[in-house]
């Protein structure tokens, strides 16, 4: 179902005899992401940031070349009717915190501890646009017009104006999507989910009108639901015409992770909803969040640190098979957290005070966004660094290491 509210559609532009009609066709439109198309263009490299990709250079460089045809007659602007500026910049009183300082020298990027200042928090509003959203993407358009700043261009942009009757409309939505997948806790939470309360609490955005893309993940679903009950469902790839459209700024930010996750606001609103649904009961005291779910920065010997580690009385847990109440329930019980740097070590935020946290990295790859979740989590946190492969994301522990610096104690 697109464009929902709980069961409820949006109000489309059209109705049929039994009622809204749907996209059809339209669902399956092809939307092609800013940054690749960038690349493929030869004006940036992959794994670049793109800070100062738009789409009139994107356009241009197409014109230039003909590489997509499709994008015959589509021109950028600035589409946005209104801009305010919500908050900041301001200084960073995280800027070089001591919980920063190990990573000094490594390839862990700082994130909002290497910044003096915070970036300005700026509202854009359009009116009666066109909005297609997914996975990494934001577009928003109007005839043959893209707004410059959209992270994904689609690619029939023209057949798409001249069907725009048949879209579903929706009067009002407060757009919460940014540059990564939903799939990710800490994308979801840290971006998405946070952007949702500072649209509510400083562009007064009522609650009725919060849009989150979940795209169908577990997690997202439930993280949605818990801290914005009632909001919009946007499905991805499916076109909605839009009456008036707010978006934040950090939306199009392409490195994702804006500061703003560390707000005491966002923090006092997103977490005790998080927590509501939560069971309260006696489990693992000590818990090791493995990452034996995914291909990612593989640990080559994770299995002779969980070997290590459950001789010694610590649990291993698989997030991706718990359900999301469980996954927080696990942490929200133990007193001490060990884990490789990835999305699972977003539950953090579920952890006591005191909760001793030991986040495993690759020096060579990651960031620093669950050390900032420790410090509003108020954790013990300390990190420990492996050694890495010479070439790929591939990477060991040192196994005493961590039995030393977890447990204070060291195999024989």
């Amino acid at each position: 179902m697109s464009g929902t509210r709980g069961d409820r559609p949006g109000r489309p532009a059209r109705q049929g005899p039994t009622g809204p009609q749907e996209a059809g066709p339209l669902e399956r439109i092809e939307v092609r992401r800013r940054s690749r198309m960038g690349v493929e263009l030869g004006l940036a490299r992959t794994g670049n940031p793109h800070r100062d990709l738009t789409v009139s250079k994107i356009l241009e460089a197409n014109r230039r070349t003909g590489r997509y045809p499709r994008l015959a007659g589509i021109s950028a602007t600035d589409l946005a009717s209104e801009t305010r500026v919500l908050a900041g910049p301001a200084p960073n009183r995280y800027h070089r915190h001591p919980i920063a300082a190990p990573f000094e020298g490594t390839g862990i990027h700082q994130l909002p501890f290497d910044d003096e200042m915070t970036e300005a928090l700026v509202l854009r509003r359009f009116h009666d646009v066109v909005l297609v959203r997914g996975g990494g993407f934001v577009t928003i358009l109007r005839g043959n017009e893209i707004d410059d700043a959209s992270s994904g261009i689609v690619m029939r942009q023209m057949r798409l104006s001249r069907l725009a009757d048949a879209i579903t409309t929706i009067p009002h939505a407060a757009v919460c999507d940014g540059p990564h997948k939903s799939g990710n806790p800490i994308h979801f939470i840290a971006d998405r989910l946070t952007r949702g309360v500072l649209l509510h609490t400083l562009a007064g955005a009522p609650a009725s009108v919060i849009a989150i893309g979940t795209d169908e993940q577990p997690f997202a679903r439930f993280a949605a639901a818990a801290v914005h009950p009632g909001h919009i469902h946007l499905a991805a790839g499916t076109p909605y015409r839009v009456e008036q459209l707010d978006v934040l700024s950090t939306t199009f930010r392409p490195t994702g992770h804006p500061f703003w996750y560390l707000d005491e606001t966002v923090v006092r609103t997103i977490v005790p909803r998080l927590l509501a649904g939560v069971p309260e009961r006696d489990g693992p005291k000590a818990v090791y969040l493995a990452r034996k779910d995914t291909s990612r920065r593989p640990m080559r010997n994770e299995d002779k640190l969980i070997a290590a580690l459950e001789a010694h009385g610590v649990t291993t847990l698989v997030m991706s098979q718990l359900a999301p109440a469980e996954q927080l329930a696990a942490v929200r019980g133990a007193g001490l957290v060990i884990g490789p740097h990835g999305g699972a070590l977003t539950h953090i935020l579920a952890a006591r005070p005191g909760t001793r946290f030991v986040e495993l990295f690759n020096p060579s790859i990651g960031t620093a966004s669950f050390a900032a979740l420790s410090l509003v989590s108020d954790a013990d946190y300390t990190p420990l660094f492996g050694t890495p492969e010479e070439a790929g994301d591939g990477w060991t522990i040192d196994v005493d290491t961590v039995l030393d610096a977890a447990l204070g104690r060291r195999t024989a």
